[in-house]
């Protein structure tokens, strides 16, 4: 009985070495750059009716270490904000009356990432990679029908994306189950798939001024911020 018991736990604690080889990640996305104008964050209240600062933007991650280093890496993540955007303000009988665009973004995506992971410390270590990416979005820009928009004969699409991303992570592990990471991601799509039930998918191009829109864009740059949990 003895032997049995030495036996089971000798295999259990190969199959659960010091160095962890899972990790599920919680992390939300603090700030996107689109490069089409919109904010890197909703902080520009004169251009911005929204009062909400950061984006609701999240996700999981699923991480597993092979071998030499590499590690595999999963993310399924959400985002979704609205803009209301300042067009023009006109006079109407003397008095100025402000005309306002709103702009919506909701997408969830797939990443894949292969990972090199260098230790600068026992706690502290660099990971970077690249992998492929899916992309399911929904785009929506309204506007009073009141202005004339140049270049828009609809109000919004739906679409798949297929691209690449790459990414770069410090992350901090105190103890061997618990780590806390920051990451910048940048995400490029390269073929864009219209839904069959919507309008032929090409970017919406606005005239508005200070910004010149490109909407929907192509690229994704984020900075991240999340907790993992290793076993």
């Amino acid at each position: 009985m003895k032997l049995i018991s030495l036996t089971l736990f000798l295999i259990l604690l190969k199959q659960n070495p010091l160095a962890q080889l899972n990790s599920l990640r919680m992390q939300s996305g603090l700030v996107h750059c689109f490069f089409d104008g919109t904010p890197l964050i909703n902080g520009y209240p004169k251009n911005y009716q929204e009062s909400q600062l950061l984006y609701k933007s999240f996700g999981i991650e699923y991480q597993r270490i092979l071998k030499n280093q590499i590690r595999l890496q999963a993310d399924l993540s959400y985002f979704v904000h609205s803009y209301e955007l300042l067009d023009r303000t006109i006079l109407i009988n003397g008095v100025p009356d402000s005309i306002f665009n709103e702009i919506q973004r909701v997408f969830a995506d797939l990443q894949f990432s292969f990972l090199k992971n260098k230790s600068l410390n026992k706690t502290l270590a660099f990971q970077y990679g690249v992998g492929p990416a899916l992309r399911i979005g929904s785009y929506l820009y309204r506007y009073d029908d009141a202005v004339e928009v140049p270049n828009t004969n609809y109000p919004g699409m739906s679409c798949f994306d297929i691209g690449m991303n790459t990414k770069a992570e410090l992350a901090y592990t105190p103890v061997k189950w618990f780590s806390l990471f920051s990451q910048v991601n940048l995400a490029g799509m390269l073929f864009r798939v219209g839904s069959p039930f919507g309008p032929t998918p090409s970017p919406i191009k606005l005239s508005t001024k200070p910004l010149q829109m490109n909407f929907p864009s192509r690229f994704d740059l984020s900075f991240r911020v999340g907790v993992g949990f290793n076993f």
